[in-house]
């Protein structure tokens, strides 16, 4: 007896591009402590594309030389039921955070341990170099239901991310960044990928504090 099981497909949609316009704000001061929460009025922050940065050419939106810079921007999701997995894409230059809804998803591992408190003012602990001026593709991570659980929900979303550089006199600064999702067959809901996209073959369990 023989049983065939049929996988159903997936495909994946980027919701987030860093060619989007963001709202964001430069660290020379800290920012509110709910500014990466979806209930925060963003209306007296900058707008701008990302990349956020100077030197490189890599950036659509140049800021002064500073330690960190903040940035947001607010994404739907119509069913939470069809999404199968969630992708950031990252290049920056040198370290960052990422939340969704208020609550860190990811960050760097030069930007000290998971959860712990990072001010305007802290630096990245290492030098580290966007790719993708160079004609590199960004770094990619991976994030499945369970570690999404109570971070995402159905409607309005926001994603929130903060950079920060090596130290005071940088030569360079970016942040570029990508949200993208696996869905269900059949489901469509946001763009196209980007040509570079690509999933990491393996990736560590969790990224979650």
């Amino acid at each position: 007896l023989s049983v065939s099981i049929m996988l159903s497909q997936t495909h994946w949609e980027t919701a987030v591009y860093a060619e989007d316009t963001w709202s964001y704000f430069v660290g020379i001061s800290p920012p509110p402590d709910n500014w990466n929460q979806l209930n925060y009025d963003t209306s007296n922050w900058s707008a701008g594309q990302e990349g956020f940065g100077y030197a490189d050419d890599d950036d659509n939106t140049i800021i002064e030389n500073t330690l960190s810079v903040f940035f947001r921007r607010t994404f739907n999701v119509s069913s939470l039921e069809e999404i199968q997995s969630l992708a950031i894409h990252a290049d920056y230059d040198d370290g960052f955070i990422v939340y969704i809804n208020g609550i860190e998803i990811l960050r760097s591992a030069n930007m000290g341990e998971p959860g712990s408190q990072v001010t305007y003012e802290q630096t990245a602990d290492t030098d580290h170099e966007a790719v993708m001026y160079q004609g590199g593709a960004p770094e990619a991570f991976v994030l499945y239901p369970n570690e999404f659980d109570g971070v995402l929900f159905a409607g309005e979303n926001v994603l929130a991310v903060q950079v920060h550089n090596v130290n005071a006199t940088s030569s360079d600064m970016s942040g570029l960044f990508y949200l993208s999702f696996e869905l269900s067959e059949g489901a469509t809901y946001y763009g196209e990928t980007p040509e570079w996209f690509y999933i990491p073959e393996s990736f560590s369990s969790s990224h979650l504090p």
